[in-house]
């Protein structure tokens, strides 16, 4: 036990690149297991008390909602990930300052834009809309400017490192306040319709951004105040509108099954099918933990040319990666039907898409960290086109399968572009950067 004790100890303090990333992927893997449980529990609460049909809308709804907060962002929420861990690291405070502030302006005017068109052109298509989605889209589009600069401001923490502050509001405070207000609503009238959940989602996420703004400026954004801004837009939205195009195409393949469902069938097997989702993405739950700190040190080490000690990283965090994904994916494979009725009967219906998808989840994992080693060493182009040529692939796919087997080749869609993508990117990470990525390659001898 002390010697157990002596090595925690050791992780906490040290600087070694394997103990900060230990320490960083932890402190998210916690706050990542509390958030999971809670956004867990929230779509089963909400499944429950709305019913099919009304959590079908509200899935749909904020699927759309996802999808225009890309363009919104104009890749400011990549790009500040590789920037601001950049500017911090060599010291250029003043650059940081500017970055800062004209990401946010820039992004608060296109959030305001998108959300307005959004809201006139499903005003102009309102007769062909399903019964009683119109409220709770306009209302979802509303969710817009405050989703951009929630998202910029996460990006900013994680670029300098503070994991908890960065996802604790999204994880932690939003879920546990949609479940309080939602349950009051259950209890004074009997049911949560989609309308109410929307609102009282909008309402969360206002919240939470108010503390992720109060907790960058207490950590980090005071000591900026005696820098004066350099100001170098051209230069950023070269490097952050590229990263337009790999953000939506991202979107598209993680969307595109849920809005085609919706669009093709009907909104309550974009629900049934949003649950299977949801669930499988649990497979890539060591991914995201592993992600969150590792972005901005594959920025870091890659700015100071620290090659092999990049490469010992990103070798490491892949074996945590993999060992951790295999069992998770096994058991939804297997008793996948367990988690499904926890939502209602009729969700089971998404047994199989959900065991394919944990399958496409899985091969993600084994790939490893591929997307942010391209984005964070300055391969963001061709990595936006990666991903592009899956989207489309992806959305081909599912216009081709949908029709013929429903949420199940939705599944089969999503699956086989996240499997194409990974390998694609993995083997790019290793002519470009030499490094190996995947844990297929660590097995091969060589």
């Amino acid at each position: 036990m002390e010697k157990f004790c002596a090595a925690l100890r050791l992780i906490r303090n040290s600087t070694d690149i394997g103990a900060v990333l230990a320490r960083g992927s932890a402190n998210f893997a916690v706050i990542q297991v509390l958030g999971a449980a809670l956004a867990y529990l929230l779509q089963v609460l909400l499944a429950r008390w709305m019913g099919a049909d009304e959590f079908g809308l509200y899935i749909y709804a904020f699927s759309w909602v996802a999808f225009l907060s890309l363009p919104a962002q104009l890749g400011f929420n990549t790009a500040l990930l590789r920037l601001v861990a950049q500017y911090n690291v060599t010291g250029d405070y003043s650059r940081l300052k500017g970055l800062l502030q004209r990401s946010n302006q820039l992004t608060v005017l296109s959030s305001f834009i998108v959300a307005g068109v959004g809201i006139g052109v499903v005003l102009l298509l309102r007769d062909s809309l399903t019964v009683g989605l119109l409220p709770v889209i306009i209302v979802a589009f509303g969710l817009i400017p405050i989703l951009v600069p929630a998202q910029l401001s996460q990006a900013t923490l994680r670029a300098l490192r503070y994991v908890k502050e960065a996802y604790l509001p999204e994880y932690v405070m939003q879920p546990l306040i949609v479940i309080f207000i939602a349950f009051l609503v259950q209890i004074a009238s009997g049911s949560v319709n989609a309308l109410a959940a929307m609102n009282i989602k909008l309402l969360a996420v206002g919240l939470s951004l108010i503390f992720r703004w109060f907790w960058l400026w207490k950590l980090f954004l005071h000591n900026l105040r005696q820098y004066k801004p350099v100001i170098e837009t051209r230069f950023w939205l070269s490097v952050s509108i590229p990263l337009v195009l790999f953000s939506a195409s991202n979107l598209i393949l993680n969307q595109t099954d849920i809005l085609m469902i919706g669009s093709l069938i009907n909104p309550a097997e974009s629900g049934i099918y949003a649950v299977a989702v949801k669930t499988a993405n649990l497979t890539a739950f060591a991914l995201a933990a592993v992600n969150a700190i590792a972005a901005p040190m594959i920025a870091s080490l890659y700015q100071e040319r620290r090659t092999q000690d990049l490469q010992n990283m990103v070798k490491m965090a892949t074996i945590w990666i993999f060992w951790i994904s295999l069992p998770i994916c096994l058991i939804l494979i297997i008793g996948g039907h367990l988690f499904l009725r926890l939502f209602g009967e009729e969700f089971i219906a998404a047994r199989l898409s959900l065991a394919i998808l944990a399958i496409g989840q899985l091969f993600n994992a084994m790939c490893g960290s591929v997307g942010n080693l391209m984005i964070m060493t300055g391969y963001q182009n061709e990595s936006a086109k990666v991903i592009a040529y899956a989207a489309i692939f992806n959305v081909v796919l599912n216009g081709s399968l949908i029709p013929l087997f429903g949420i199940y080749g939705a599944a089969i869609s999503t699956a086989a572009s996240t499997i194409l993508w990974n390998i694609w990117l993995m083997i790019l990470v290793y002519k470009r950067l030499g490094i190996k990525s995947s844990i297929i390659m660590f097995m091969l001898p060589g």
